[in-house]
């Protein structure tokens, strides 16, 4: 369990100065074996949190309140110690997939690297290949890309590895920074129904981070609505598109619905319609061709 208690975070200027707080006072619970998403618009503290709870924020970086895992302070932890759980226990899935791996090493090298870095015992090589390839399996990958460079991988088989990444080292908190972001709504929905499926598989605690509500709603269970660095509303899947009661939650509601109606419907009409014509064009391609050849059809 992971909780945010009394949290605010202010970042140092030019000046030597703080600046206006990106989050203030921010209270909320993620709960074990659930997921969550903290939502909200660009700017609204959403990744200063995620990179609170990972200890990845600036040096000089003015910090108060508390991150507790499991009961331990993470705030009170120097690097070394982010390094005994990061990988470890707290795995992040980033936003840019292709920004995320180094371009001059293959995905094997990647997820080698990982398991090693990380792993509490040390593991043969055999052993080291047989947990890659295992974890590849559960997020839709075979081997054949393990010889591969990001480059050489579409944005979707990318994300996928990026979830196998975040999971190769056994972490059993996942932090998903958009995570289909830049991927078309069939795309998205497959990655989506990935991470649901492997969340409910491994009993994993996701934290989803977005400002995207109809994408938050088909894999979060419990939301936490930010709006210029505060929380304005900790409520459910099943409340927030019936009962909203923050001004900004709704405008987030009201967002979600627009884009579904408009945008999403007919994407996947406009799809159908290629899918059918290419069919179409194919039938009539072999009718040409069966009649040609003076074949009863």
């Amino acid at each position: 369990m992971i909780e945010i208690k009394n949290l605010t975070i202010s970042y140092k200027n030019n000046n030597g100065t703080f600046d206006t707080p990106a989050v203030q006072d921010v209270s909320f619970t993620i709960q074990d074996n659930e997921t969550s998403c903290l939502i909200g618009e660009s700017g609204s503290g959403k990744s200063t949190i995620m990179s609170a709870i990972l200890g990845l924020l600036p040096l000089g970086t003015k910090i108060e309140g508390q991150i507790l895992l499991d009961g331990v302070n993470l705030l009170t932890y120097d690097e070394e110690k982010f390094l005994s759980i990061r990988g470890k226990k707290i795995s992040l899935i980033p936003q840019a997939s292709l920004n995320s791996f180094t371009p001059v090493f293959t995905l094997g090298k990647i997820l080698e690297e990982l398991v090693t870095l990380h792993s509490k015992e040390k593991l043969t090589k055999e052993e080291i290949k047989n947990t890659i390839c295992a974890t590849l399996a559960d997020c839709g990958l075979s081997s054949e890309f393990l010889p591969k460079y990001p480059h050489e991988m579409s944005g979707g088989e990318r994300q996928r590895a990026a979830i196998a990444a975040a999971l190769v080292t056994g972490c059993r908190v996942l932090l998903a920074d958009e995570p289909t972001t830049a991927l078309d709504v069939v795309t998205q929905d497959k990655i989506l129904q990935l991470l649901k499926r492997l969340q409910k598989e491994k009993n994993l605690t996701i934290l989803l981070v977005t400002h995207d509500l109809a994408v938050a709603s088909s894999l979060a269970t419990n939301f936490f609505v930010m709006e210029h660095g505060h929380l304005i509303e900790t409520t459910t899947r099943d409340k927030i598109f019936v009962a909203p009661q923050a001004k900004h939650t709704k405008e987030l509601v009201e967002a979600a619905n627009f884009y579904r109606k408009n945008f999403v419907q007919n994407e996947n009409t406009e799809k159908n319609q290629e899918t059918e014509s290419k069919w179409d064009k194919l039938t009539k391609w072999i009718k040409l061709i069966k009649k040609s050849l003076n074949v009863k059809i």
